[in-house]
């Protein structure tokens, strides 16, 4: 509840790693960096859920919609 960390790879080449802290206002603190393949392959071999998202932007005529579609289980 207040924090949350995200390490992911995009496109198998590029790892990052993004802190999420408690909401203050109308967002929370929020800081991410480009980190190095491997480290963020040994990152994710340490956590406890593994997620992978999608994401699909929808047109009408109010604007654009983002829809995340998250898949993936506890690894317990």
């Amino acid at each position: 509840k207040e924090r949350t960390v995200r390490v992911r790879l995009v496109d198998g080449a590029h790892g990052f790693i993004r802190v999420k802290g408690k909401k203050v206002g109308s967002a929370p603190p929020e800081f991410e960096y480009s980190i190095p393949k491997c480290d963020a392959e040994d990152m994710l071999a340490m956590c406890r859920y593994k997620l992978s998202k999608r994401r699909y932007k929808l047109l009408d005529s109010n604007g654009t919609w983002e829809i995340d579609f998250f898949e993936g289980l506890p690894s317990d």
